[in-house]
Order: C-alpha cells, then sequence, then structure tokens
C-alpha cells in the first residue's frame, strides 16, 4: 500500500521519542477481548515517559495488525474500555498521559504529534481533549475524516490526553506514531496559565491514502 501524506505540523522541533508499535504483540481483534493478552498496553512505555489508559474508564490500549487499523506499518494501537476489552468495531476512547520517563511521576511534555483514523474509507468522527498537569483543559480539537488525520500540538504543557469517540455509530479509528518531547515533572520546567484554544497552536489535517493495489 502506497501512502501520500499531507500533515499540518505545530510540534516543537526537538522530538525525543516515537512509539509506532511495530515492535509490539499484536492481536487482530476488533471487537472483545484481544485474542493476545500480550497485545494489551498500559504501563509498558513509561521508560520514555507515556502511560496508556485512565483509571475507571480505560484499561489502556490493544495493539492491533487489522489491516485498516494499521496507519503507518504493520501496527497501530486501538482504545479498551475500563474492563480491558475492544469495543464494537474498535471504536473505544483513547487515553494517555505522561510521566517522568522511567517512574510513574505525573509529567508534561511541550510537543506532541500522532496518525489517528483508519483506512477503510468511512467516516471517523473524534474529539481530542488536552491537559494540564492539574486537571486543566487547554481545549479540544474535533476531526471528522474518511482516511488519516495529523494531530499536531506544542508549545505549553501537555499532561493528558483523551480521544473521544463522537460518531453516532460504531465506527473504529486507531493511534499510531506518537511522538512527543521528553516529558518533565512539575518544578522542571515553567508551566503556563491555560491559554484560549486560539494560542494553543492545536493543528489537525487530514492524510490522504492512495488505493491498495
Amino acid at each position: 500500500m502506497k501512502r501520500i501524506l499531507f500533515a499540518l505540523a505545530a510540534c516543537a522541533t526537538m522530538q525525543a521519542a516515537t512509539i509506532d508499535f511495530e515492535s509490539s504483540v499484536a492481536s487482530g481483534t476488533i471487537n472483545g477481548a484481544p485474542e493476545n493478552a500480550a497485545s494489551i498496553i498500559s504501563t509498558q512505555f513509561n521508560g520514555l515517559g507515556i502511560v496508556f489508559g485512565r483509571a475507571g474508564e480505560s484499561a489502556g490500549v490493544s495493539v492491533t495488525d487489522a489491516a485498516t487499523l494499521a496507519l503507518n506499518g504493520a501496527q497501530g494501537a486501538v482504545g479498551l474500555d475500563v474492563n480491558g476489552l475492544v469495543p464494537a468495531f474498535a471504536s473505544g476512547d483513547i487515553h494517555f498521559y505522561f510521566v517522568v520517563p522511567g517512574t510513574l511521576t505525573p509529567a508534561t511534555t511541550d510537543g506532541l504529534s500522532f496518525l489517528i483514523g483508519d483506512t477503510d474509507g468511512d467516516l471517523d468522527e473524534w474529539t481530542i481533549h488536552t491537559y494540564d498537569i492539574n486537571g486543566g483543559s487547554w481545549g479540544t480539537q474535533d476531526g471528522s475524516y474518511n482516511s488519516l488525520a495529523n494531530f499536531s500540538a506544542g508549545g505549553f504543557e501537555i499532561h493528558r490526553v483523551w480521544i473521544e469517540r463522537t460518531s453516532a455509530h460504531d465506527t473504529g479509528f486507531a493511534v499510531d506514531d506518537i511522538i512527543f518531547n521528553t516529558p518533565v515533572g512539575e518544578g522542571g520546567s515553567a508551566v503556563p496559565e491555560p491559554a484560549s484554544a486560539a494560542l494553543m497552536a492545536l493543528g489537525l489535517a487530514g492524510v490522504v491514502v492512495a488505493r491498495r493495489r
């Protein structure tokens, strides 16, 4: 499959970590318990400074090798519900947050980007929420695409991200190629006061996917 990418980059230039899920164990499950429990990711990437899931809402993500959910390469990641199950057609919300690398101490990053969507041509709709380390909202970014999109954010201290599915029907999406600057804990850098969405430098752009051969 050939991909042609058109993305709006708003992330800071110094990027320290990339998670592409290619070296992780994968499942093809898009509904129910992942066929391979080792595909479930929660704290496995805390050495890089990121944790997937949210207490009471999501057990993390499941790495998938389903063809339409591998956004760049052979594998991507889909959201799990609180019981560790993949909601119908991989329609689960995705949660992740940043920690001081090698710990579970809350931290923030000032540059983040990732791919989101799928490649089967259906309409995917979501809202991306970003939060500071105190739980305050930086704002939201809505998305509605028939292919892939690239989300980018930079210039403010991001602790947590919630990708909320907003489609009226069950329609799945995945994330891939999560790139972020090294997270730092409180006191490691200045944390600015929350600003309006117009000042946040959030970016979202479509990604054109060429037809499969």
